[in-house]
């Protein structure tokens, strides 16, 4: 089915239960890591949890997609916080609040009972472990002890659990208490006047004489038309409006009690209003410690997300050795890689590639072959295994060593931009300029069909002093893609290229 195409990379990535995780896992693909120590972390810890399936499955299903997008949340909080109108809203959000820190302690026992079930064997893990994960929830969880008091004391849980009714807690201030008694007695008196009615006319104060709060009106009470015939013997009732639905009245008393009931409830919500704003107040200074909370559950949730990629892939992805920028050797092998994107369409048998890209030997790739041979794909998959490994996940091959990148620098296709008035020709240079500029030789250059957009000669003149340039100057890893075949003569004239033909079988 279309719905569950993958065709991106974050698609293939995005196992997140959580809206905090979804936006890290999204920064993360747009700021790669390139600290091979911070790399080997990550890679540690998903490693962790592709062992331990039993954990990532609760972690899934139970534990994260309880967790609420604290951002949001205080977000709406910091909006809402002065209209009187948003103050069931407001106590919904802290009470959602409320209800995530006192999660936090299942969370740490969920991690700390995965750690302890060890022979004590892998220490370094387990330290790990509870760097990243236990020691930051503890941390901000102390803090937390006042907000969850400040809510107890202030905010009508029994209601909220009973009724899902969002109430400040009576006793908590006295004028709403007083308040509060106030409208019990008016509620009570029109309970009798409801009965008293009901006896006066005789109909069945359940089925046929319905007591309601209409919103005009009031407090009132309605009969059918039909039925409504009888209260024209009886002088007390005052009858207010018809609808289809029959017929609104009233009597003297029941009005006054109404429009009582009508000022008390108004006094009510403008007292509890005051109040919600001054609980609102004291949870938005909790927001730091929330914030911070949540990132690290979402450190955990795309790590896991990782964890489950890694596993579920047609083939299950391997950890890559890093090489760091200082490392004597700097090289990129991957034996039988795979398209991650591409290999998880339906009906395609992907035939995977080995790369071999080493320093000074064969750091600059010439690859050559039929259209539709596969070309871009090989390169762009090395791209994207270098730069899956980089954030943290591990990769589609069976065997991997990766030299850290400090950039992808990619030049592909031959779109026109058109519409920004730009030719062809004029994006390639542009782009190409801006690649040249940038590269170092600790980036990766990935270029696919250069010189498209002009005469033959021109285009190859170009390629060729793009390539030389390329090839003499940065010397960083590249792979290049052409049609020209005249370019692989520079692997004779140069040590550090390579030619490469991609067959169709």
């Amino acid at each position: 089915s279309n719905d569950n195409k993958v065709n991106s990379l974050f698609q293939l990535l995005n196992h997140c239960k959580t809206n905090a995780g979804t936006r890290l896992l999204n920064e993360w693909l747009k700021q790669p890591l390139t600290d091979k120590v911070k790399i080997s972390k990550r890679h540690d810890l998903v490693d962790f949890l592709m062992d331990k399936l039993e954990l990532r499955q609760m972690l899934q299903n139970d534990y994260l997609p309880q967790i609420p997008d604290v951002r949001r949340m205080t977000k709406r909080l910091n909006k809402n916080k002065n209209s009187t109108g948003q103050s069931n809203t407001c106590l919904q959000d802290v009470l959602k609040l409320y209800e995530f820190s006192m999660k936090i302690p299942e969370y740490i026992e969920l991690l700390e009972s995965f750690i302890d079930q060890e022979d004590q064997g892998d220490q370094s893990i387990n330290a790990l472990i509870k760097e990243t994960w236990i020691e930051p929830l503890n941390q901000h969880m102390d803090p937390l002890m006042k907000l969850q008091e400040m809510v107890q004391t202030t905010i009508d849980l029994e209601a909220y659990e009973n009724n899902n009714d969002y109430m400040i807690r009576v006793e908590f201030n006295e004028e709403l208490a007083q308040i509060k008694t106030e409208l019990d007695e008016l509620r009570e008196q029109i309970k009798i006047i409801h009965l008293e009615s009901a006896e006066t006319l005789g109909f069945d104060p359940e089925r046929k004489l319905k007591l309601e709060n209409h919103h005009l009106h009031g407090w009132c009470m309605r009969l059918t038309r039909n039925d409504a015939k009888k209260l024209r013997s009886f002088k007390e009732f005052i009858e207010l409006s018809t609808v289809k639905a029959g017929i609104f009245f009233s009597t003297k008393q029941l009005k006054e009690i109404s429009s009582e009931t009508a000022r008390l409830e108004k006094d009510y919500e403008r007292q509890q209003a005051s109040l919600v704003k001054e609980i609102v107040e004291i949870t938005l200074t909790y927001t730091p410690v929330m914030e911070k909370l949540s990132l690290t559950l979402a450190n955990l949730d795309v790590l896991n997300s990782f964890a489950h990629v890694s596993s579920y892939a047609p083939i299950q992805y391997v950890r890559p050795k890093m090489h760091g920028f200082d490392d004597a050797e700097r090289k990129t092998i991957l034996t039988e890689s795979r398209h991650p994107v591409v290999e998880m369409q339906d009906e395609l048998i992907f035939i995977s590639n080995d790369v071999n890209l080493e320093t000074d030997t064969n750091e600059f790739q010439i690859i050559t072959g039929p259209n539709m041979g596969g070309k871009s794909t090989y390169i762009r998959q090395i791209g994207v295994i270098t730069l899956l490994a980089q954030i943290g996940c591990f990769v589609p091959c069976e065997e991997a060593e990766i030299a850290i990148v400090d950039a992808i620098l990619c030049r592909v296709g031959a779109g026109d931009s058109q519409l920004k008035g730009v030719s062809t020709f004029m994006v390639e240079m542009l782009e190409t300029a801006s690649i040249l500029k940038n590269a170092t030789k600790n980036s990766l250059i990935i270029v696919d069909e250069l010189g498209r957009g002009t005469s033959t000669y021109d285009g190859f003149g170009l390629a060729w002093a793009i390539a030389e340039y390329i090839a003499t100057k940065i010397k960083c890893f590249t792979l290049f893609a052409t049609h020209f075949h005249e370019l692989t003569s520079l692997a004779d004239k140069l040590p550090n290229v390579q030619n490469l033909n991609v067959v169709a079988h």
